[in-house]
């Protein structure tokens, strides 16, 4: 099974480019092994860098409830 070969993408927080897309572990991107953020509308995939800050900034979904 082939998977779609990954584009290249600019991050919706700083504006670097990186790749994004399934050729990844297990026809998984990258992005797929962090927890899924809530993010404003409109908002476009991140970089690692800010997906990772993003994530570590995020508050703990049992204190969201």
């Amino acid at each position: 099974m082939a998977f779609p070969q990954p584009t290249t993408k600019h991050c919706s927080r700083c504006g670097k480019s990186f790749q994004c897309g399934t050729a990844e572990v297990n026809g998984n991107c990258w992005c797929s092994f962090y927890p899924v953020l809530k993010v404003r509308t409109g908002a476009d995939c991140m970089c690692p860098d800010c997906l990772l800050k993003a994530t570590l900034l995020q508050e703990p979904e049992e204190k969201r409830k």
